[in-house]
């Protein structure tokens, strides 16, 4: 076959899937994960993400959502200009600026929650779908039992049904973008989106500390690491009152943010939300945990095996 058909066929493959998207989403998605070799499956699940938000429905009162929407419907009657606001988001000292940001954009065009949750779907639909292709793109030709694993562990960590949790989740994806570009690519202006994640979520600052931590100590302590892993594995269910007083070394702003996580009502308040979900919610989170926990010490030990034999 030559260069021009061989174009021709991606061409028309690609105009068939996106008819299906039209017709059916989810079968368009289906799909696309069959056939995640082709240059288009990773644009489906973008797609995907981008329906998924704009069909979202709030379903649960005290769902994280719930705050966005109401941020939004105040943004609506805000007289402000663009400059105007962005100095009201820094005088109130917000590092994490962008999604309020990004809402009040949304709100000067529509008042339409389901448009901003839309535009927020293709954002989060962009880097989910990326870092799941990055991932796979570190997988041999025919994937193993283990390579599968982890890549169907690594999607469902923060899925798409993860979108209403929000600023968290997609910090998370942008730091995934950004330091796998670095670490795996060579590209160095993955730093820049693992800068960008802290302007999403302030907490974001601890994982890129750290992120640069290891680049200036470099790939020798890998023992090191996985001990470390290991012990913020088992230490989750922190007391709250200690982390609480460190917390005080950190600026006042985040001191202050950080209290809103730190405290006990916070606490209960979760625990109370995890006991109202049904079975899938309430061990979702757990289990995905310890997958992750045993894909990791799985990795761990192999790669010590690898090396061993190398030697």
């Amino acid at each position: 076959m030559n260069k021009g058909s061989s174009l021709g066929t991606v061409k028309s493959n690609t105009i068939y899937i996106f008819f299906v998207f039209l017709f059916s989403p989810l079968l368009a998605l289906i799909i696309s994960i069959k056939n995640y070799k082709e240059v288009w499956a990773k644009n489906i699940v973008l797609l995907f993400s981008a329906f998924y938000g704009f069909m979202f429905v709030i379903g649960n009162a005290g769902s994280d959502i719930n705050r966005y929407k109401a941020r939004f419907e105040k943004q609506i009657d805000l007289k402000i200009s663009l400059s105007e606001y962005i100095k009201l988001l820094f005088k109130e000292d917000n590092l994490d600026f962008l999604q309020p940001l990004l809402s009040y954009i949304v709100s000067n065009f529509t008042s339409d929650f389901r448009i901003f949750l839309l535009l927020i779907g293709l954002i989060f639909g962009f880097f989910l779908s990326r870092n799941i292709w990055y991932v796979i793109s570190t997988v041999n030709n025919k994937p193993r039992w283990f390579s599968i694993l982890f890549i169907l562990v690594f999607s469902f960590i923060y899925a798409i049904w993860d979108m209403n949790v929000m600023r968290f989740t997609l910090a998370a994806h942008i730091f995934f973008y950004g330091v796998f570009n670095v670490l795996v690519r060579k590209n160095n202006w993955g730093y820049l989106f693992a800068l960008i994640s802290i302007f999403m979520h302030f907490s974001f600052m601890i994982p890129l500390f750290l992120f640069i931590l290891y680049k200036l100590l470099g790939s020798n302590y890998v023992k090191i690491y996985f001990v470390l892993f290991i012990f913020s594995f088992f230490t989750s269910e922190l007391n709250l009152s200690v982390v609480k007083e460190q917390s005080s070394i950190l600026p006042q702003n985040y001191i202050e943010k950080s209290d809103d996580y730190l405290n006990e009502d916070y606490k209960e308040k979760r625990e109370e939300l995890n006991s109202n979900k049904n079975f899938r919610g309430k061990f979702y989170q757990s289990s995905l945990k310890w997958s992750v926990g045993v894909l990791m010490t799985f990795v761990y030990f192999k790669r010590n095996k690898k090396r061993n034999v190398n030697l």
